[in-house]
């Protein structure tokens, strides 16, 4: 029991320290000289929950696939609550560009403390954050990220083969400009050019193929067989494989 006296003509209210998310009953009597009156005045009243007391610890993410990542995260004890358990909100930031922020909730009850984030950019890094809420609200700070990349994948497009010159009877050159990043999706190791030998109809007579070093610009096509046609296509490659050909160029 709390008593709090008042040595005042007039009391229009007080501010009493008190315990958060807990439930209270208060009576109220007048006193002078005399004595004390009864109580004449009783409500019960709930006080207000508090956000809860710390931040998730132990917030791990880890990739799944190129556009996939799972974050899993340490459970919040029951006192750390400070009212009832609603959701835990999961924030991931895409490093490459600060205003990319996306939020979705888990449900607090879920006996799984973990989550897929799908839909993301291949090769990327991503800030994974996890915040609890519960009937007290949440908390103003996210606590600390778990940096996470998701994995290469294929490259998206093919590249044309440029600036064909005939070098001589079984040798021809061309260029390459390189594929941006975001179409690359990986780290690139090196090039394939696809050597698509035809005759004056267009039947296809052999097919063969040249890997082509990731810093070359210029490159060299030999064992080609004089006054024949040839097309030229040209792919780029990654850790998780090769992308689809550009464009076939022809050789005569």
């Amino acid at each position: 029991n709390l008593h709090i006296s008042m040595r005042r003509k007039m009391c229009f209210g007080v501010i009493v320290t008190i315990l958060a998310n807990a439930n209270y009953t208060v009576d109220v009597q007048a006193a002078n000289a005399a004595g004390r009156s009864n109580f004449s005045y009783s409500r019960q009243l709930l006080t207000r929950a508090l956000p809860p007391s710390i931040a998730v610890a132990n917030v791990i993410a880890q990739p799944i696939n190129s556009t996939s990542v799972q974050v899993t995260w340490n459970p919040v004890m029951a006192a750390e609550w400070n009212g009832d358990p609603l959701y835990f909100r999961v924030r991931y930031d895409n490093q490459a560009d600060p205003n990319t922020t996306f939020i979705f909730v888990v449900n607090a009850t879920s006996t799984v403390l973990a989550a897929s984030i799908t839909g993301l950019t291949p090769f990327t890094a991503y800030d994974v954050y996890v915040k609890a809420v519960s009937s007290g609200g949440e908390r103003d700070s996210w606590g600390s990220p778990s940096l996470v990349k998701t994995n290469e994948d294929r490259p998206t497009a093919g590249l044309p083969v440029l600036n064909i010159t005939v070098i001589n009877g079984n040798t021809v050159s061309f260029s390459l400009t390189p594929l941006g990043q975001s179409a690359v999706r990986g780290v690139l190791s090196g090039y394939n050019v696809r050597i698509t030998e035809i005759n004056g109809t267009g039947t296809i007579l052999r097919t063969m193929t040249q890997d082509i070093d990731s810093q070359l610009t210029s490159v060299l096509v030999s064992g080609l067989r004089f006054d024949t046609i040839y097309k030229l296509a040209l792919r780029a490659v990654t850790g998780a494989g090769a992308g689809p050909y550009g464009n076939d160029s022809r050789v005569v």
